[in-house]
């Protein structure tokens, strides 16, 4: 293989076919020769090196470009993964080199520590420099299937920070409004800045060390809300000493403490969010991924297939049809997991389904079932026949994740339901993949 394959691995979540029913369902990173995880061991056999110190997190700008003409899709994906032991990101395109930027030789100078990053829909790169106690914000300059990675500017006057997030509020590819908040982990605090081309404004901050409400011991991870792809004035927090997520609400001037849930199992290192709002958040120390709902309502987690992962990250490309003008930002329906890098662990990718969880049937007058919806799905629940296996009766409906309940009703004069034995069959298309489950 060439050095290209490294990233041919990490992206290949762009294709596949379809899975089998779970929230988090593991998929090749590489389907041939069938890699399921790209790591130490593999990157010596194909590229004759370690390629990292230990990958920390990872964005993906990408574009898909829609023509009524060949060749009617055109798709472009750019990976960028950061490594705090050497102090450098490794980035490149699927098909091209890889390339690494160290700044040593740009204005705002060399990288220390680099860890969280984010993205925007003009392809800017904002990268937590801890060592340097700043942001580095990076321009990536794409053409024909190149990328070069220029630093623009820095955000200065940060304490060790762990963590950004970039927020289009609500108005994506109008950069006049767009915001950037950080984990200033040292200090105990999230800073919210104002995007303005070369420059960051400060726009509000909170928290002090503590323990309750306004106070963070260690934020280490940073994310904004979403609803239906564009960026909504949450933001979530992951706190390191308290062990919890915390849900602010930008208010314009003043970052407001809205709600926090705990996070059974230690510190989370990640937080993202997906197209329809749902909230992941990477967590090395229990050794698990967990999805939660907007209002940080516990949704699932990976039991098993990850090892220490770092950070979980829900690819967004700019889908551009050119038959009517139109663009969109849409997250794709899976995320790439960044574990500890070794000949074991390293980078996986996860497809994003849906699971009908935790049903219980009731039918001494009516039918009905109560159960957990793990992601947002088309629901389709049958009553059949238990001797026959005809169906009697259906309802359909869009459903949000979370506590869900169905009741065919027997006094319902529409109802074919009389005293007999029957089934309940809860079927779950999942509207971010084409991942289903059935219950």
């Amino acid at each position: 293989m060439t050095r290209t394959a490294f990233l041919t691995t990490l992206l290949a979540f762009a294709g596949g076919t379809a899975a089998s029913a779970g929230t988090f369902v593991p998929s090749p990173i590489l389907e041939d020769p069938g890699v399921d995880v790209f790591n130490r061991h593999v990157a010596r056999q194909t590229v004759d090196r370690d390629l990292f110190s230990g990958p920390y997190a990872t964005a993906v700008i990408g574009s898909v470009d829609v023509y009524d003409i060949f060749p009617y899709l055109e798709a472009r994906t750019f990976e960028v993964v950061s490594d705090p032991g050497w102090n450098r990101l490794l980035y490149g395109e699927v098909g091209g080199a890889l390339k690494e930027y160290r700044g040593t030789d740009a204005a705002t100078g060399a990288l220390s520590e680099p860890k969280g990053l984010s993205t925007d829909q003009a392809g800017r790169i904002y990268v937590a420099d801890a060592g340097n106690h700043r942001v580095l914000v990076l321009e990536s300059r794409r053409e024909y299937g190149t990328i070069d990675l220029v630093a623009r500017f820095a955000i200065d006057g940060l304490s060790r920070p762990q963590d950004v997030a970039h927020s289009d509020r609500g108005t994506p590819f109008d950069a006049s409004d767009d915001v950037l908040y950080v984990a200033d982990t040292g200090a105990n605090r999230v800073v919210a800045f104002d995007l303005d081309g070369d420059s960051a404004t400060l726009r509000a901050t909170v928290g002090e060390l503590g323990s309750g409400a306004n106070h963070f011991g260690g934020p280490m991870a940073i994310a904004v809300g979403r609803s239906e792809g564009v960026n909504t004035g949450d933001v979530y927090v992951a706190d390191a000493h308290s062990g919890r997520v915390v849900h602010l609400v930008d208010q314009g001037g003043a970052l407001a403490w809205a709600s926090e849930a705990p996070l059974d199992g230690g510190i989370a290192t990640s937080l993202d969010v997906d197209h329809r709002g749902n909230v992941y958040a990477a967590m090395p120390q229990a050794g698990r991924v967990v999805k939660m709902t907007s209002s940080l309502e516990r949704l699932a987690s990976t039991e098993s297939g990850v090892e220490r992962p770092r950070d979980f990250h829900v690819p967004f490309v700019t889908r551009t049809d050119h038959r009517d003008g139109t663009r969109r930002y849409v997250g794709q329906g899976a995320g790439l997991v960044v574990e500890e890098w070794n000949d074991v662990s390293g980078i996986r990718l996860m497809k994003l389904g849906v699971e009908v969880k935790d049903l219980v049937v009731t039918g001494d007058r009516d039918v009905a079932a109560s159960f957990t919806l793990t992601d947002h799905a088309h629901l389709v629940a049958d009553v059949l026949d238990e001797t026959s296996g005809v169906v009697l009766a259906r309802q359909e409906l869009d459903a949000a994740p979370g506590a869900q309940s169905i009741r065919f009703a027997s006094d319902d004069p529409a109802s074919p339901l009389a005293d007999g034995t029957y089934t309940l069959r809860v079927h779950a298309a999942s509207a971010q993949s084409d991942v289903s489950g059935e219950a």
